[in-house]
């Protein structure tokens, strides 16, 4: 409408440019329908005209200049609003990279700090270990006082006769008879009779014996020494030391350690399969105590002898291990003794070797460690007859059993099963 009007102007100002100031002639008056119509009154000349309308094209020319100017000055506000809105998000981003940045360096400090930390922390769990295992010493020291106070009121230590060290007879070595090798007879080679197999009293070997207990029982007069046994299920002989004097003898020697000779830090099949001279240090072998122990009720006794030549014993009630498949698993039952009950807190362990690690203790290989197989805990070991042999001592060290003199170590060591069903007949009178 109002470009309409503008062009209507412009025809006008030509008009009155080409015929001057002409007068327009207006229409006879005549009575309009509507009395109040607005309807414009009739122009006096096209002058007036043309001024009336160039007065309202100067008015609508500054409305639509002002339109404009506002239509600027809005796109300009809305530019500087964008351009500001871009900044703030140009510094937000430089503000997340910066705080990822700083998160990054502070997740890459703290790790650094919390592995030096671990780090430091485990001299100080060792030390608590170490605390601790002092503490069990004293415990178990005083458990052992008072053992031997109740052995003492009896006026006779257990497993001994009158005069005689625990385990032998009057005058002689332990597991011994006067002025013999163990399990020989007199002027005869260790271990021997002249003309018989090694080991044995008599020129035949036992029939199917299944341990030393049923050698004893058939002939309590057998002295200690090297015997041909038989597994169950099998039908080869097995060479075993019987110790016939500890406790009313029958004894099947499983383990036994003073030298430093043969070493004990060996792979797991030797553990499993045995290792070393019966008539001196060695192991029998896991699959065999397995076999002999499997479905049956056996006692566990371990004697031992410190550097300084104190004698002490510790037995254990329901002794058995478990399959190879089931890592001969320990199981030990009721304590009594003088030495401490320091093995009951291996009870229900795994077997562990330098090569076959499966003890619970996850800081460390204990077997490494302490060089030789056990069934160690989860700190290791209270008890551990087959710990690295040290000669630091005048007669030499291999094993400890702390609730025995702490870390001091032990001079002898020696394990050993009877069935709990068999009961020794007493010595004669005499």
């Amino acid at each position: 409408m109002d470009s309409t009007r503008l062009l209507l102007a412009a025809v006008v100002v030509a008009v009155v440019a080409a015929q001057g100031a002409t007068k327009i002639p207006c229409p006879p008056k005549a009575p309009y329908a509507v009395a109040t119509q607005n309807t414009a009154a009739c122009p006096k000349s096209l002058a007036t005209e043309i001024g009336v309308q160039k007065k309202a094209a100067g008015t609508l020319k500054t409305a639509v200049t002002a339109q404009i100017q506002q239509i600027n000055a809005n796109k300009q506000a809305l530019e500087r609003s964008l351009q500001y809105e871009k900044k703030k998000r140009t510094d937000a981003d430089k503000k997340v990279a910066d705080m990822k940045k700083k998160v990054d360096g502070k997740l890459k400090t703290d790790a650094t700090n919390a592995a030096r930390a671990a780090a430091g922390s485990l001299p100080a769990i060792s030390d608590m270990k170490r605390k601790l295992q002092v503490l069990k010493t004293k415990v178990n020291n005083l458990e052992a006082k008072a053992a031997g106070a109740r052995t003492a009121a009896t006026g006779a230590k257990p497993g001994t006769t009158t005069g005689a060290k625990p385990g032998t007879t009057t005058g002689a070595k332990p597991g011994t008879t006067t002025g013999t090798n163990p399990g020989t007879a007199t002027g005869a080679k260790p271990s021997t009779t002249t003309g018989t197999n090694p080991g044995t009293a008599t020129a035949t070997k036992p029939t199917h014996p299944k341990d030393c207990g049923w050698i004893h029982k058939d002939n309590p007069s057998k002295k200690s020494g090297l015997y041909s046994t038989k597994l169950p299920g099998e039908t080869s002989y097995v060479i075993t030391y019987c110790d016939m004097d500890t406790d009313g003898g029958g004894w099947t020697v499983i383990q036994r350690r003073n030298a430093a000779i043969p070493t004990f830090d060996r792979p797991w099949n030797d553990y499993k399969n045995g290792f070393g001279q019966p008539m001196l240090s060695y192991w029998w072998g896991l699959e065999k105590v397995y076999k002999v122990t499997k479905g049956e009720n056996f006692r566990l006794r371990i004697e031992m002898v410190d550097t300084q030549g104190l004698r002490k014993y510790a037995v254990y009630d329901n002794f058995r291990i478990d399959t190879e498949n089931n890592k001969y698993k320990l199981t030990v039952g009721k304590y009594s003794g003088n030495a401490g009950n320091a093995l009951m807190t291996h009870n229900g362990m795994p077997f562990s070797t330098k090569d076959r690690d499966t003890g619970p203790y996850k800081l460390d290989s204990c077997a490494k460690a302490y060089k030789g197989g056990w069934w160690y805990n989860d700190h290791c070991f209270d008890a551990n007859l087959n710990g690295y042999y040290s000669a630091k001592s005048p007669t030499g060290n291999a094993g400890f059993w702390l609730p025995f003199n702490g870390y001091k170590g032990l001079k002898e060591s020696t394990m050993m099963i009877r069935h709990m069903n068999y009961n020794p007949p007493k010595p004669a009178a005499g």
